[in-house]
């Protein structure tokens, strides 16, 4: 039977996950320009013009893509929602709003630090290639809250015969018996 916190919670999820993983981004991508005016301005490589405002957009899209993921699972007509799977959509969009934002917030305070030394003019010629490894690191942790949010969304909840959770629905599940 459909219940409507489990809908209410589904849908705070996805609202979550695309809210926080925007404002991740766009802290990431108004630093990002910033470092893009300085390095036009001293003719800098390529990666350096491009990359800043390219990963922390892609940041964003770990959000999108898990809002509309939710979104689409608590429309299917076929789909049961219930109060657990309702949490678990909520859990999602923390998890994967949450790692981005904190993603887009490493951007942008990496290339704020960048922009400063770059003023400085302490570019040395391979600094493209270790600024674009630092950013893709940085842009994993959101990569691995997506992950995590997949796995949340698609894993199957263990219920005992009497439809409850619980741990003894978790042991037997794992082949213990429950004391």
């Amino acid at each position: 039977m459909p219940c409507e916190e489990a809908y209410l919670f589904g849908y705070l999820g996805a609202a979550i996950s695309l809210v926080l993983s925007t404002v991740g981004a766009s802290y990431g991508t108004v630093r990002g320009g910033q470092l893009l005016a300085i390095a036009k301005a001293e003719n800098s490589s390529l990666i350096l013009r491009v990359a800043p405002l390219v990963i922390p957009g892609v940041v964003a899209i770990y959000g999108l893509i898990m809002a509309i993921l939710i979104a689409g699972k608590l429309d299917d007509s076929s789909a049961v929602v219930d109060r657990v799977f309702g949490y678990k959509c909520f859990a999602a969009g923390i998890a994967v709003g949450g790692t981005a934002l904190v993603s887009g917030l490493g951007l942008g305070k990496l290339f704020k630090g960048v922009s400063v030394s770059t003023k400085e003019g302490v570019e040395s010629p391979s600094y493209g290639w270790k600024l674009v490894f630092v950013m893709v690191f940085i842009e994993a942790l959101a990569l691995y809250g997506l992950i995590l949010g997949l796995v949340i969304v698609g894993s199957k909840v263990p219920t005992s015969d009497n439809g409850s959770i619980g741990v003894d629905s978790l042991m037997m599940n794992i082949g213990a018996t429950p004391p």
